[in-house]
């Protein structure tokens, strides 16, 4: 097996040991630090982080020592999952732990070390239950007497095996769910060997001190009372709010992306197995994209994808022939697998990396950075961006899920090339627009025609072939109304930001009926929710919340009704929104009713990507007063002898 050239774990965090071995404590217990802070200094908080301390020592060998020691207060019943029961994981034959001290500081004074019984190894979520990632294990430390104001501790000392880690990387969140008085950091390196670190969203740098002696030099980063960051729906990532650091042995980027690539070139070698995977795959298909999109699709069928980052860092891939027979593949393995059948199809390919653009360091890069494995697939009509699980990726303009996100690959120099996704459009470039025209029956059924008209972002063009392109379209029409049904589709454009198109439809069933009333309600969800979902149930929002790009959704109905029907309730007019002082955007409805129909419009504007937190309170308002009752329900009233009474105003309340 050729030598490793990168660490076989991110060495970061409480990443532990494959033998767990408990130790007597070194010493009789100390007091906890900081052991007064507590509500009265952190009103809002649910635990408090004491003191954190962790040391890094890259041996002359490649040995790795990581000694950590952490106390943690617990003031609320809702923190005890979090603080109470840590999982370490670790991977088993090449990393060893002790743990030194995991014991619990009652507030009685009390203190209770945790016993045997109560230190559990477990396989780790993502991975558990396929062979080839056994050795990935997770111990799960359960501390005693768990009560508000107990102090827990923990301190482990691990060692990883002489020439396990090619180098030494760590990707560090400094500010987490609960505040921390005492944060440190401190990396020693022998001597000769260039470290490369970086410290982003802490403001003042706080305190570093790098020393130097003959057998190596230490780096050691210093804070204080660390405010906590919590984790929001469509909130920023935590790289982009809160405070990180970053260092690596790895001498750069390039070095970085050139190991992570080869490893999957290494593992593409052609195969019998793969070619016959390949050929039942595409049979006569001529057609280069036709071709990628069918072994895509068979690939996705035969193969379980291994999400976790654990399955693949620090690891060689195995053969695509193997993954093959297997039937699951890390993300690395999944590309390099997707790479050898496109390759045994006939078409020139590379492999590719995605990164995160905003938070990719130019001068940097850690094993975390790595979101995702791509194939590149050079066809005649352009560079085919494939994903293993999700298929073709739309170049000109990333599906919502994959914004911010950069392929990356290497240059004929060996340097870094970044593939955009096209032209990033403004404001109202990626749009939304649903119109049509409703008729009720006599016997209360519902038919008509709807025209959908998608823009930029809205528009994902894998998932618009063939059949599957009434499928998105029938979904997209019982966000209007529920329960529509397409009987035929007329599809007049379709590109890669473009669609257009129109429908006849039908209602399932006829209008519900109560007493001699007739009822039918909108779908609560507007349809740009599908696409871009948004914490509408919460009551408090603290940090921005991010959308994928600016958007805009237009929703106009004409719902008529038999002659001699009236309109007794029509659903709420809300009067525009401009949220903002109109840069943020507008939500609005306006309702008109006459004589044998109802018109509704509706429009839903968000002119930026991110909307602020105390914006987001009056956004939420407003679509929830779209989605209540009042905003969506229409009540008829059959033909009778008072048929001739006047149309009904609209409801002037939320029903919710």
């Amino acid at each position: 097996m050729a030598a490793r050239t990168r660490p076989l774990r991110p060495l970061l965090g409480l990443a532990v040991c494959g033998a767990c071995v408990a130790l007597p404590a070194l010493g009789a217990a100390q007091p906890p630090p900081h052991a007064g802070a507590g509500r009265d200094q952190f009103p809002d908080a649910d635990a408090l982080v004491l003191s954190h301390l962790q040391e890094w020592t890259l041996g002359d060998d490649g040995s790795v020592r990581l000694a950590e020691h952490k106390w943690v207060k617990l003031l609320s019943p809702r923190a005890i999952r979090a603080v109470a029961d840590p999982r370490i994981d670790f991977r088993e034959g090449l990393e060893r732990v002790t743990v030194l001290a995991a014991r619990t500081h009652a507030p009685d004074g009390q203190v209770l070390e945790v016993p045997d019984y109560s230190r559990n190894v477990v396989a780790p979520g993502g991975a558990a239950g396929f062979p080839a990632f056994a050795d990935l294990r997770q111990l799960v430390v359960s501390f005693s007497a768990v009560q508000p104001e107990a102090v827990f501790e923990l301190r482990t000392e691990r060692l990883s095996k002489p020439g396990a880690a090619g180098w030494l990387w760590a990707d560090l969140r400094l500010q987490d769910d609960y505040p921390t008085l005492e944060r440190q950091v401190v990396v020693r390196v022998p001597a000769g060997t260039p470290l490369g670190y970086r410290l982003d969203n802490m403001g003042e740098p706080g305190g570093f001190s790098k020393s130097e002696a003959e057998d190596g030099a230490a780096y050691r980063w210093s804070f204080n009372v660390l405010n906590n960051c919590d984790d929001e729906t469509r909130s920023a990532r935590w790289q982009q709010r809160c405070g990180r650091l970053r260092f690596t042995t790895c001498d750069g980027p390039q070095v970085w992306l050139k190991t992570l690539l080869a490893d999957v070139e290494r593992a593409c070698e052609p195969a019998d197995g793969v070619d016959a995977f390949v050929k039942q795959a595409i049979g006569e298909e001529l057609d280069e994209a036709a071709k990628v999109r069918k072994v895509c699709d068979k690939l996705k069928a035969a193969v379980h994808f291994v999400g976790s980052t654990s399955a693949w860092s620090g690891r060689h891939c195995r053969p695509a022939a193997e993954v093959l027979g297997c039937g699951y593949a890390s993300a690395p393995e999944a590309a390099a697998l997707c790479l050898a059948a496109v390759r045994a199809a006939g078409l020139e390919a590379e492999p590719a990396v995605s990164v995160y653009g905003p938070t990719f360091a130019d001068d940097l890069a850690v094993d975390s950075d790595a979101e995702a494995f791509l194939v590149l697939v050079h066809a005649p009509d352009g560079l085919l961006r494939v994903h293993p699980k999700e298929g073709i990726l739309d170049a000109s303009s990333p599906p919502p899920d994959w914004a911010g996100q950069v392929p990356l690959t290497l240059d004929a120099e060996g340097g870094l090339r970044r593939l955009t996704w096209g032209e990033e459009t403004e404001g109202a470039g990626h749009r939304l627009s649903l119109r049509g025209n409703l008729r009720i029956a006599a016997d209360g059924r519902v038919s008509g025609r709807l025209h959908f008209h998608l823009d930029g972002g809205f528009v994902d063009l894998e998932s618009l072939r063939g059949n599957s392109q009434k499928v998105r379209l029938e979904s997209m029409a019982r966000r209007l109304l529920a329960g529509l049904s397409l009987t035929d589709v007329s599809v007049s454009e379709l590109s890669a930001d473009r669609l257009r198109a129109e429908a006849e439809v039908e209602l399932k069933d006829a209008l519900e009926q109560v007493g001699e009333l007739r009822s039918l309600a909108l779908s609560r969800d507007l349809p740009f929710l599908a696409a871009v979902d948004l914490p509408l149930d919460r009551p408090d929002r603290r940090t921005p919340v991010r959308l994928p790009w600016p958007l805009a959704e237009l929703v106009e109905l004409n719902l008529e009704f038999p002659e001699g029907w009236r309109a007794v309730v029509v659903p709420a007019t809300v009067p525009g929104h401009p949220f903002g002082d109109g840069r943020i955007g507008l939500i609005e409805q306006t309702v008109q009713a006459a004589a044998d129909r109802v018109q509704i419009r509706r429009r839903a504007r968000f002119d930026v990507a991110e909307i602020p937190p105390e914006e987001f309170g009056l956004v939420r308002d407003a679509l929830n007063q779209l989605r209540g009752e009042a905003c969506r329900r229409f009540v008829f009233q059959p033909k009778t002898d008072q048929a001739s009474q006047p149309v009904a105003e609209p409801a002037r309340k939320n029903g919710n």
